[in-house]
């Protein structure tokens, strides 16, 4: 979505107050680690933090406890993989149970997926390019809990083989690398099961970023209304993965089927995001902290 598209926020106060509901740390696929990322948004004046990793909650305590440092208030949070037919959906919890042995034991396939869709993705990449990356030295980095795709790319540029991450990241993100959810389906997270899990140990559960979403509009519709029918109560109107067009119709779908609106600026941390983050996050209409942080089920 363009900068310019994405709404004002909405004047409570003299002063804009700055927030972040979707960012990760180098825990899943952020560039940042926890302290960094924590580091960066009390530079750009962002006083309140959602820490969604993908598929991990092993960055929530650390940065609980780092915050206290630094005056940010932590939303732990918890972005959730999903396979649905050949459509890869994305589903935010917030504020998790994320001392949950239930919850750790059942994100443990969703690791074991994603590494195993990595190793196979390393191998397309190396065919593509005559790339020699080393799968299993990207496997041992200390701090990920899985080998993502900026991970990959990071190591391109580590190697040598393109001069930046702006260079590399088309390398691992094209159509004739990528690999499917599907193909590992028996290990992701279903539709049916994963919203039920989330709800199990989350407070509120949000589709995110439904722009970024391989469907069309009706179909995207029938998605949002079959989630909400089975107690999914949000949605992520504001991404920067929506569009101005896509915002207005997702304001729509949510004040008819009830749910509350949420929005994020899908933060990892790539040059060009930490530029623009304050303004990104200043866009986001300050509603949507609030149905987030009041939200009862």
């Amino acid at each position: 979505m363009k900068t310019d598209e994405m709404p004002q926020q909405e004047h409570f106060a003299k002063e804009r107050v700055l927030f972040e509901l979707h960012a990760h740390t180098d825990r899943s696929d952020g560039f940042l680690e926890t302290k960094e990322l924590i580091e960066e948004a009390a530079k750009q004046k962002i006083t309140t933090l959602a820490v969604t990793d993908h598929d991990t909650v092993r960055a929530l305590e650390e940065a609980i406890c780092i915050s206290k440092d630094y005056g940010i208030d932590i939303i732990p949070g918890l972005e959730l993989s999903i396979s649905h037919g050949k459509y890869e959906i994305h589903l935010l919890g917030y504020y998790v149970n994320f001392n949950s042995e239930g919850l750790k034991h059942g994100l443990e396939r969703q690791l074991e997926a994603r590494n195993l869709r990595a190793e196979e993705i390393v191998k397309k990449v190396n065919e593509e390019n005559g790339t020699k990356i080393d799968y299993q030295k990207l496997k041992s980095y200390n701090h990920s809990s899985f080998v993502s795709k900026h991970r990959i790319a990071q190591e391109l540029v580590n190697l040598g083989y393109v001069k930046d991450l702006n260079s590399a990241l088309p390398l691992v993100n094209g159509d004739s690398v990528n690999v499917p959810y599907e193909n590992y389906s028996n290990l992701f997270f279903g539709l049916e099961d994963g919203l039920d899990f989330l709800l199990k140990h989350s407070r509120l559960v949000a589709l995110a970023h439904p722009g970024k979403l391989k469907m069309n509009m009706n179909e995207q519709k029938r998605l949002i209304k079959e989630l909400g029918s089975k107690g999914m109560f949000g949605l992520e109107v504001y991404s920067s993965k929506n569009t101005a067009e896509q915002i207005a119709e997702y304001r729509i779908i949510a004040n008819e089927l009830h749910l509350v609106e949420t929005g994020g600026t899908d933060f990892h941390a790539k040059p060009r995001e930490i530029k623009n983050w304050a303004y990104l996050c200043s866009r986001i209409p300050i509603k949507c902290l609030y149905n987030v942080q009041l939200f009862e089920p």
